[in-house]
């Protein structure tokens, strides 16, 4: 099921690879933030990130660091070797890293993009 954040920027489809929920909430909220519009699914399994790769086209792939991070590149380079994967920590997800970046809004982890090993 795919759903929608309105920013009001550019549009983004986001595929968001969440374990544990808090990610999600994050991602979006920072991307708002920053006026992006994003159209999202979140799944939970390496299993679900094959099939919607397969089923449909993304703009960047988004997930927790509590995921497998080895076999999660490996299936998106298989799929596409120049879609952007960010890998959002744990701790950033549930507001740590808010009270240590202070006033900084655009503090995430870097993308991994394509020529950049894991």
């Amino acid at each position: 099921m795919g759903n929608t954040v309105a920013g009001g920027g550019r549009d983004l489809r986001i595929l968001i690879v969440d374990s544990y929920g808090d990610t999600t909430n994050f991602v979006l909220d920072r991307m708002e933030r920053n006026g992006f519009r994003i159209s999202y699914e979140c799944i939970d399994s390496a299993h679900e990130l094959r099939e919607r790769l397969r089923r449909k086209s993304w703009d960047m792939v988004v997930c927790d660091s509590y995921m497998p991070a080895g076999e999660i590149i490996r299936i998106v380079r298989e799929r596409d070797e120049r879609l952007p994967i960010l890998f959002v920590p744990g701790a950033m997800a549930g507001g740590y890293m808010d009270a240590v970046i202070g006033f900084s809004q655009d503090a995430m982890a870097a993308p991994l993009w394509p020529g950049h090993d894991a």
